[in-house]
């Protein structure tokens, strides 16, 4: 059975965010007097908005030749044979996908680049909040990590990464636990910075939410899948049953997804409403990701061979 679309397609660059923070660890140490703080804050910045507009140039050159390959059929070529007629053929051009808002596009897949860089030029000092794990100590603070977050969430939302149909299964596999990965990171970090505001929760609360459009889409993926494999009758769920989308939510595993989604709101929904109680790193908010995400992964489903071949 062929793999799932969604799978083929990454949210922001695997390894995004590790290499920020390996660059914010790097200017920390580095940064030892005045001049060397300025220069690594500065090299940062140069370095996350610059990135940015490189990768937002990339992309919309990309999305160009894209665009121009769905016209190439112009183009002509005379016919080898002397004896046809003085005639020339088309060439075809290979098929390409569409380029709908090819800008917004680029300008999603540099966002995470363009989150980092405009972050630390609002406040310089952000890494040392992190690290440190104090609340945030000013409204400056509140909205640089306001904004190192959405760059990220715009990032998770979008998913405008696509790897190429020939990469192996296990380095998709690979790129998918290093996301996840760097958001749970995320997430660590970012529920540091409550000070008992409302603005503190801003960017927990997108890093949150942000997961939840590539995993609802996964899950409709696999409902798809098993519902139609139950119309064509490829299932061992017996001859007079009859197809049924939340028998194939549940089959699939799609459930699972669901159920995780559902807690992401509900922690998203339990920083706002607690925001004015919340004082630095918060262990409610740390470990419910952790229980939520093993909770799901406990959860049984039908084992048919149509539902173990989901994946494969």
């Amino acid at each position: 059975m062929t793999k799932l679309p969604s799978f083929g397609r990454m949210p922001w660059l695997p390894g995004t965010f590790l290499v920020t923070l390996a660059a914010m660890i790097i200017a920390l140490v580095f940064a030892t007097d005045q001049f060397h703080t300025v220069l690594s804050i500065g090299t940062l910045i140069v370095l996350g908005i610059g990135g940015g507009m490189v990768t937002y140039s990339y992309t919309r050159n990309q999305r160009k030749k894209q665009k121009a390959a769905q016209f190439a059929s112009a183009d002509y070529y005379a016919s080898a044979n002397p004896f046809d007629v003085t005639e020339t053929f088309p060439a075809l051009s290979p098929r390409s996908k569409p380029t709908s808002w090819p800008r917004i596009k680029a300008f999603m897949r540099a966002a995470p680049l363009l989150g980092v860089g405009i972050a630390f030029a609002v406040q310089p000092h952000l890494g040392e909040t992190f690290f440190q794990g104090k609340p945030a100590d000013s409204t400056q603070t509140t909205v640089a990590a306001s904004i190192f977050a959405a760059g990220y969430a715009l990032g998770l939302i979008w998913r405008p990464y696509e790897l190429r149909p020939t990469r192996l299964a296990w380095t998709r596999w690979t790129a998918m636990v290093v996301i996840i990965t760097e958001w749970f990171t995320l997430l660590m970090l970012f529920t540091s910075l409550f000070n008992g505001t409302y603005p503190s929760a801003i960017a927990p609360i997108l890093l949150a939410l942000a997961p939840l459009v590539p995993i609802l889409i996964v899950a409709v993926e696999l409902t798809r899948r098993r519902l139609l494999a139950e119309y064509r009758g490829q299932t061992l769920s017996g001859p007079d049953t009859k197809p049924g989308r939340m028998r194939a939510l549940w089959r699939s595993g799609g459930a699972r997804l669901v159920v995780f989604a559902l807690g992401l709101v509900g922690l998203a929904v339990y920083m706002a409403l607690a925001a004015p109680t919340l004082h630095g790193p918060s262990t409610v908010v740390r470990l419910w990701p952790i229980v939520l995400a093993v909770g799901c992964a406990l959860i049984p489903r039908g084992a048919d061979v149509e539902a173990q071949n989901t994946l494969s």
